[in-house]
């Protein structure tokens, strides 16, 4: 009788699943039967307590390893041992896949959505897409296939909610969503009006989070029937969304706006 040594024929693959998934690592192997197969994290350590046993002449063998996430996430091994000898197989990987974080975000600006990744991403396949409908890169949308989505002047029609598929080659795949809020933020408003003996001051507040003290132009005018001129003051921020103009007294009466 002649004992043969183990040989992998098929398995195990790389998997990719959600955090709290369950990962499943499937092998298949040649040689003398029983065939006795152990699985064992990266470091060496065996990650499940019990090798699995196989009889019949061809070893099949499944590994189920729950809840995985970001941070226990590993690269893990089979070995593979019968009466002639034994074997280990490839190292395979886990990619952690987080939903990517919603977004709030002004109308008339750019953004970009993205799923956390921890793992490997060496042949991953990216699909984006709303409503069941796969989008197309273009001018609006660009990364479709991609793992980062970018939307090109977001407009409230773009206020909806986005799906990505993340799969591999061996059937693996995980479905996550992000939902994108457009707001069209309010004019700035004016709050109070301080003087002294030489400055007024104007406090206003903005609701546009991407508004700066280079966004705003002042205008005045001394007859709310006449022109507006621009005014050449310097905007300062007061606190947050807060801001303030310091004018110098002119002991007449004018018109501001922004």
């Amino acid at each position: 009788v002649v004992e043969l040594a183990p040989a992998i024929t098929n398995g195990p693959n790389t998997v990719v699943l959600n955090p709290g998934g369950t990962a499943t690592f499937t092998l298949s192997a040649i040689g003398t039967s029983p065939f006795t197969n152990q699985l064992y994290a990266s470091n060496g350590a065996v990650a499940i307590g019990s090798p699995v046993i196989v009889s019949p002449p061809t070893d099949s063998a499944t590994f189920v390893v729950p809840g995985i996430t970001a941070a226990n996430s590993t690269n893990y091994y089979v070995v593979v041992s019968d009466a002639a000898g034994s074997i280990t197989s490839a190292v395979v990987a886990i990619t952690v896949v987080t939903p990517p974080a919603n977004i709030i975000t002004n109308a008339d600006v750019n953004v970009s959505i993205t799923p956390g990744l921890n793992g490997p991403t060496t042949g991953l396949l990216y699909q984006w897409s709303t409503n069941s409908v796969n989008l197309t890169n273009g001018a609006h949308y660009a990364g479709v296939t991609t793992s980062t989505l970018t939307i090109t002047n977001v407009q409230p029609a773009d206020a909806i909610t986005y799906t990505i598929v993340v799969s591999n080659a061996f059937g693996y795949s995980t479905t996550n969503t992000a939902t994108l809020t457009v707001v069209i933020p309010t004019p700035p408003t004016f709050t109070s009006v301080s003087y002294n003996q030489t400055n007024a001051t104007l406090q206003f507040t903005s609701k546009d989070i991407y508004d700066t003290t280079s966004s705003f132009i002042l205008e005045s005018t001394t007859n709310l029937l006449g022109a507006w001129i621009t005014n050449a003051a310097t905007v300062t921020v007061s606190g947050g969304t807060n801001f303030q103009i310091v004018l110098p007294q002119t002991n007449a009466y004018e018109f501001y706006r922004l």
